[in-house]
């Protein structure tokens, strides 16, 4: 019985917005640090990364405003625009797997993989 009424409590929607803004905070994290390695600033997954993260917090920064409940992620989005600030969007991006630039395996981005799971994968291309 306590796993059905945990498992109930993890779907609940104000759960669903927390794990959400959690998930975009470790992303813009991991944005921000990624824009200190060379091949990872100037890539084009890392702009259309971005991008796509822009996009989910716009959708996600509506529940939570609208959500009476969330002072820990209202805190976590006050961080994501500390954070946005110092992001630098790459002026001339290029596919860096395409130039042979890129040394992660062939079909691995870890950016884009983060974002898929903050749920950015439609803002993807």
């Amino acid at each position: 019985m306590a796993h059905t009424t945990d498992s109930t409590a993890r779907v609940r929607p104000e759960n669903t917005i927390e794990a959400g803004v959690r998930t975009l905070h470790c992303l813009f994290g991991m944005l921000h640090h990624q824009q200190k390695d060379e091949l990872c600033r100037n890539c084009k997954s890392f702009a259309v990364t971005l991008e796509a993260a822009r996009k989910k917090l716009i959708e996600t920064e509506a529940c939570v405003t609208n959500w009476s409940g969330g002072e820990s992620a209202r805190a976590l989005m006050l961080s994501i625009y500390g954070v946005l600030g110092d992001i630098v969007e790459p002026e001339h991006p290029a596919a860096q797997r395409k130039t042979g630039a890129c040394s992660l395996p062939n079909g691995l981005c870890m950016l884009k993989e983060i974002a898929r799971l903050a749920g950015c994968a439609e803002f993807l291309d």
